[in-house]
């Protein structure tokens, strides 16, 4: 006696969408090797970011004049007031949570 899945199994019909199956794999995955070896190959033949070096309209001028308070709020400066010395100028935002975080270790340098 044979049972419907034995038919299923020995039907020469079933394994047609079996193989129609497998090979819709194997096309995908042979798509997502290509398609990931274009990406990797992309990836490695650029140059990195850290090696471009943007023209900048202010290099070699002398800066703008700038002045406001102190981070601790103590006082008022001037950029004229530091002509010829180094001077770290750090624009910040209450809301960035970076320069939140980065404003202790200012402190700490100064």
């Amino acid at each position: 006696m044979t049972t419907l899945s034995d038919q299923a199994v020995t039907d020469g019909e079933a394994e047609v969408p079996k193989r129609r199956r497998s090979r819709v794999v194997l096309y995908t995955s042979v798509a997502v090797a290509v398609l990931l070896a274009v990406l990797i190959t992309l990836l490695a033949s650029t140059k990195p970011s850290s090696n471009s070096v943007t023209a900048s309209p202010l290099i070699g001028k002398a800066a703008p004049a700038v002045s406001g308070t102190s981070v601790t709020g103590t006082g008022r400066y001037t950029l004229s007031g530091y002509v010829g010395k180094w001077v770290l100028l750090n624009f910040s935002a209450s809301w960035c949570v970076p320069c939140r975080d980065e404003t202790p270790q200012l402190l700490a340098f100064q």
